[in-house]
């Protein structure tokens, strides 16, 4: 089957989005397909493509104004499939911020909605003008961009319950139309690589640090507790619009005795970085997923997260539960996962070695592909 997938997604993967698109398309390349990545980027020069795991990855430069860099992105992209002369048998969209595409090929398709744009701007803190425009984009521009890939979708795939939700009462889309298939883990890759005896005292954020993630929450949470830590350490991993935020802060609040900061690591090293941590946290106001924490289980270390996306549908004895993202909420979650006994917290690690089967990428892959077929 010829499968081109069409997404906004980072190349390399340094993202959700990004490491679900890298994985279900080597899932594909694996199993004798073969699979096209059209991915958008930002800035001038010649398109490029990468072969890596069996996958081509098709580099397309556009604007770096947002919207227009969406256009450009599709007119770029029909131009290279009109061109194609072998049939595509499907053309799988990745929202957020991508248009369908007219062309030539009678190819099926489908979108995955990682999230209603509409939904995710609402819960954007007000800090700086960027986040402002973020959510007059998602308020006015975002839904025509949602509605022109629904109509143009023989199936919409929703990542979680929630976004399922969000489609019925934003969109009105049929019931027969919509259908959700969570993110899968690849557990061959995401799985425990030390003892529990072994983990460090470090609670590690994963993610962007960016709106909607909770990061003026967890700052200030690790203010308040900065004198009671009993040892433990935090490890941030990310960027994104709020770096210059995170950086005031830990200066500010004299933390970089606690707290380390790393924009990027490898993909290749998460595995053994969440193996070898105490605890992930998740402080978001919102999400759709995210991955990260269901590696983190797949990984056997319990995460500290509020009650969004996917993680109502995790058995509650696998993570602790941050009651709502405000910074007392999240520093109450710290405070109790810190103090737990050897034997309560073996418990959750038990609890995550049984749950981790629950999202195989394998499985979530098996299912795509009969929308796909069907």
């Amino acid at each position: 089957m010829k499968i081109v997938i069409v997404t906004s997604c980072s190349f390399p993967a340094s993202e959700g989005l990004g490491t679900h698109v890298k994985s279900i398309a080597e899932n594909y390349a694996n199993n004798n397909h073969d699979v096209e990545v059209y991915i958008r980027r930002s800035g001038k020069g010649a398109v490029e493509k990468v072969q890596h795991c069996g996958v081509t990855y098709v580099l397309i430069p556009s604007s770096s104004i947002p919207v227009i860099s969406s256009f450009v992105f599709k007119h770029k992209c029909e131009t290279i499939l009109n061109d194609q002369e072998h049939v595509i048998d499907v053309i799988h969209y990745h929202s957020p911020l991508v248009l369908p595409l007219n062309i030539k090929h009678e190819a099926k398709v489908i979108t995955t909605v990682h999230s209603t744009m509409i939904e995710d701007t609402k819960h954007i803190e007000i800090i700086n003008v960027k986040s402002v425009l973020y959510k007059l984009m998602g308020r006015f521009v975002s839904p025509f961009f949602e509605n022109s890939l629904f109509k143009a979708s023989s199936n919409v795939i929703a990542v979680s319950a929630g976004v399922k939700d969000e489609l019925y009462s934003l969109y009105k889309l049929p019931t027969n139309k919509v259908k959700t298939i969570a993110n899968g883990i690849d557990l061959g890759t995401f799985r425990p690589l030390c003892s529990v005896g072994d983990k460090t005292k470090t609670i590690v954020y994963i993610g962007r640090v960016g709106f909607r993630k909770g990061i003026p929450e967890l700052v200030e949470a690790i203010r308040l507790l900065k004198n009671d830590l009993l040892g433990y350490r935090f490890l941030i991993i990310g960027s994104g619009d709020l770096d210059s935020y995170l950086e005031g802060k830990i200066n500010e609040y004299a933390l970089s005795d606690i707290i380390d900061w790393k924009k990027h690591v490898s993909q290749e090293s998460l595995p053994q970085l969440l193996s070898s941590s105490r605890f992930l946290i998740m402080p978001s106001s919102y999400e759709t997923g995210p991955r990260v924490v269901l590696e983190s289980i797949s990984c056997l270390t319990p995460t500290i997260a509020t009650q969004v996306g996917l993680v109502p549908q995790i058995d509650d004895s696998a993570y602790i539960k941050i009651d709502q993202s405000s910074a007392d909420k999240v520093r109450d979650a710290i405070q109790f996962a810190i103090n737990l006994s050897p034997e309560a917290y073996d418990v959750y690690v038990e609890a995550c070695r049984l749950e981790r089967n629950n999202f195989n990428r394998d499985i979530s892959c098996q299912e795509l592909l009969k929308t796909y077929e069907n």
